[in-house]
């Protein structure tokens, strides 16, 4: 049998009828998958794109107000630096010194110097003012209408503006105590020390109660000599202004910004920019209903948060992104072949184009660290900058060199053609000629030289000049010469007085030697005298507490002498009658035995307080060194110390192994004991919630290991840094003296020979360990 057909037989091809549909539906298949990953990779290509874009101009915006923020709150911590160490600064000092550092710093509206005035104070504190050139000066408040003014009342402290930069902003005296939204930020500045932003408020300037803009102040506390908050340095910042080179840069890559103050209690936007494009509405919350591909960053400075959301508009992106995805899918959809050639090329071309990307990404990444470093180190140095065009002529320079000069970049940019020869003295002209003509003949590497400056109002500032030649032409004539200007004037004249200091070193550090060695000795005498001032507050304490303790005994037995003595005079007078019967002399007997029997054991009980009390006060008094029971020398001190402690809620629990023989002092130990108790009542517990402090010891070796626990409020961590610094206390006019604990450690490591360590909670409470011998070191072993 062949395989040839025979005449009638169905004509069927082989195996064709299935393959063909096969083929079709894999083909089918096949080239669907392609399109959809296809045009997933592209559109995945798409919005890596558009994300780029966003982040590179969140960061374009971000850097326009971001640095002048960080460089304001640095002006405004240098200038409270500057009045610490200037207390009798005068106005004109003050405008000169802030108008150095703020000519470049265009949103600070104006900066005040508030010093705090006590009431007693304040009719000499004006006085002052005006004769010291203002006048008029006064200090004032909003009246009761919020149109106008009025003299200060009801306080007793105000904080004043003494004085203001500029000088017309008219703001000098106006009391800020008055203003909870500037005193909010003082407050908390002179807490932690630091600048602190505000929220934001209406700048009010020239005498006007009515708000011309929106605005922040950045504080920071001016200390006096003894360390206590004086005043504050403010910087008022104009949002408008700060906000301006922002808003232009997001309207350049056609997003809308909007500012929020994350501390405020509201959710309104602090500043709002949005471009006829926009689409979002007015009033508009973005941090309860964020809209699609909005970014959000915040930005911290002077412990403000800000919250900066930028808003693609509609026409974000739309001139560099192309939308393939679609096309590529229906392209795939119509011819296998296409599809498999599209993939190909787009798989390709997206290789190349991420890496493209991240090649010019690394690129800008160098160029914006590298221009920022530069920036950095020029703002760092203090430095003015400059270019010289050989072939026009020209001098470009920046703000800090027009400075330098007394004048600002605008001034400087408005003379005409500049001649170096000017802005030299004329007995510096052979230095600067002599380093000049070496470099630009290429003979050294560099140009430096140090000379007198020329500045507008014809004064002289010494500068370091120090330059290269950056590029030549082809006979080696220079072309383009750059270089730095920096003020040495402070140098100049520390050098010039470390010379006068030098002829009189040896007799001022004699002399300065004797007032130290008198201040050490004064200090030692001074901490002996606290001391003993302690220890003799603390027998008070005792005493106080024993008194207490037997006006019950005493007044008891008192009490049963006087009844015996009048029951003896009506058996006298039964006697005398002769009336007495046998129940009479049975009743007196039992009465006469009852009441000595209640004398006897109140006199006992007075008896054993006094005996506490005399061994308590003799340990104290004398610092004794004797063998005792661990147990009953600290029961002893509990017992004295319980009248005093009868009116608070709270509890002391003695948990200490029985048994323990001491060699030590029992004196300083009771101080110890006394000390961390009175510090538990005093700062671990409040007088409305009953509080429990155990004492605990148990012995181990030739050592025995105390606790002292509270299950009080705890302490912070910045508190426990200081916690055994002398005189620091967080209660000083409170009942604290700020010595407790620092006499606790004293007596620890010196007269018991031991070591003590605290550790807290907040919360939860705080365990006071302490270790001592048993056999205390002797005098000089320690």
């Amino acid at each position: 049998m062949t395989g040839t057909a025979t005449p009638g037989d169905p004509v069927t091809p082989p195996a064709r009828k299935w393959k063909d549909p096969f083929l079709l539906t894999l083909v089918l298949v096949t080239g669907a998958t392609l399109s959809l990953i296809a045009g997933a990779a592209l559109q995945e290509t798409e919005a890596l794109r558009a994300r780029e874009l966003r982040m590179a101009a969140t960061q374009s915006v971000l850097g326009a107000f971001d640095l002048d923020l960080t460089r304001i709150t640095e002006a405004v911590r240098g200038t409270a630096l500057m009045i610490e160490s200037h207390q009798s600064l005068g106005r004109e000092q003050f405008n000169n010194y802030v108008e150095s550092i703020a000519v470049n710093l265009r949103s600070i509206n104006m900066m005040e110097w508030q010093p705090i005035v006590p009431a007693a104070r304040l009719s000499r504190f004006e006085a002052d003012a005006r004769a010291g050139g203002q006048r008029n000066y006064r200090v004032v408040q909003p009246d009761s209408t919020g149109k106008g003014w009025e003299p200060v009342h009801g306080r007793g402290q105000y904080i004043p503006v003494l004085y203001v930069w500029p000088q017309d902003a008219g703001t000098a005296g106006y009391d800020l105590g008055a203003s909870p939204e500037r005193m909010q930020s003082k407050l908390e500045s002179s807490v932690v020390g630091q600048p602190v932003a505000s929220g934001v408020f209406d700048i009010l300037k020239t005498g006007s109660t009515t708000p011309s803009a929106k605005g922040i102040a950045i504080s920071a506390p001016v200390y006096r000599a003894d360390q206590s908050v004086g005043g504050y340095m403010a910087a008022v910042i104009n949002l408008p202004t700060l906000f301006q080179e922002a808003s232009l840069r997001a309207d350049q890559v056609k997003m809308d910004m909007l500012v929020y103050d994350l501390n405020a209690k509201d959710r309104q936007p602090i500043y709002t920019w949005l471009g006829t494009e926009s689409d979002l509405k007015p009033g508009m919350d973005l941090r309860r209903n964020p809209a699609p591909n909005a970014l959000a960053t915040t930005v911290d400075f002077a412990r403000q948060s800000w919250e900066i959301v930028l808003h693609p508009r509609p026409s974000f992106g739309s001139n560099g992104l192309v939308h393939l995805s679609a096309w590529v899918r229906g392209a795939g959809l119509v011819t296998t072949a296409l599809l498999l050639l599209a993939v190909a090329r787009v798989q390709k071309n997206r290789r190349s184009l991420l890496q493209a990307q991240l090649l010019a990404q690394q690129v800008r990444d160098t160029l914006a660290s590298e221009r920022q470093r530069l920036q950095n180190i020029i703002e760092a140095t203090d430095a003015g900058t400059w270019t010289y065009n050989y072939t026009t002529g020209k001098l470009e320079v920046n703000d800090r060199w027009a400075a330098m000069s007394g004048m600002t970049l605008a001034e400087w940019e408005a003379l005409p053609k500049y001649d170096w020869h000017d802005y030299i003295h004329p007995d510096d002209h052979a230095i600067v000629t002599a380093a000049l003509r070496p470099h630009t003949r290429g003979l050294v590497d560099h140009y430096e030289a140090e000379y007198r400056h020329r500045r507008k109002d014809g004064s002289w500032l010494w500068v370091a000049g120090r330059g290269k030649v950056l590029s030549r032409s082809a006979n080696g004539r220079p072309e383009v010469f750059a270089g730095t200007l920096t003020d040495i004037t402070r140098r100049k004249e520390a050098e010039a007085r470390i010379v006068e200091l030098n002829a009189t070193l040896e007799n001022r550090v004699a002399e300065r030697t004797a007032e130290l060695e008198a201040a050490q000795q004064t200090l030692r005498r001074s901490q002996e005298d606290l001391s003993r001032s302690e220890a003799r507050a603390t027998l008070g304490t005792l005493a106080a507490s024993v008194s207490h303790e037997l006006a019950t005994p005493m007044g008891n037995s008192m009490m049963t002498a006087s009844t015996l003595a009048d029951q003896a005079r009506d058996f006298d007078k039964l006697i005398a009658s002769g009336q007495l019967r046998r129940s009479d002399l049975n009743q007196f007997v039992a009465q006469v035995a009852q009441g000595n029997t209640l004398l006897v054991r109140n006199l006992e009980r007075a008896a054993e307080l006094l005996k506490n009390f005399r061994q308590v006060a003799a340990d104290q008094a004398s610092e004794q060194r004797r063998a005792f029971d661990l147990h009953q020398a600290i029961q002893e001190v509990v017992d004295t110390l319980a009248p005093s402690l009868k009116s608070k809620p709270h509890r002391v629990v003695l948990a200490v192994a029985p048994d323990i023989a001491m060699d030590s002092y029992p004196g300083p130990l009771g101080q110890v004991v006394i000390n961390l108790i009175n510090n538990a009542y005093l700062h671990a517990f409040d007088d409305k919630t009953p509080g429990l402090f155990t004492i605990a010891a148990q012995a181990e070796g030739e050592w025995v290991t105390l606790t002292f626990q509270d299950n009080g409020k705890g302490i912070t961590e910045e508190t426990l840094k200081h916690m055994f610094e002398p005189f620091f206390s967080t209660k000083i006019g409170k009942g604290g003296t700020g010595l407790g604990m620092s006499i606790v450690e004293n007596l620890v490591t010196k007269t018991l020979g031991g070591h003590v360590s605290l550790q807290s909670t907040l919360g939860a409470g705080t365990v006071v360990t302490v270790n001592i011998p048993r056999c205390a070191p002797k005098a000089g072993d320690e």
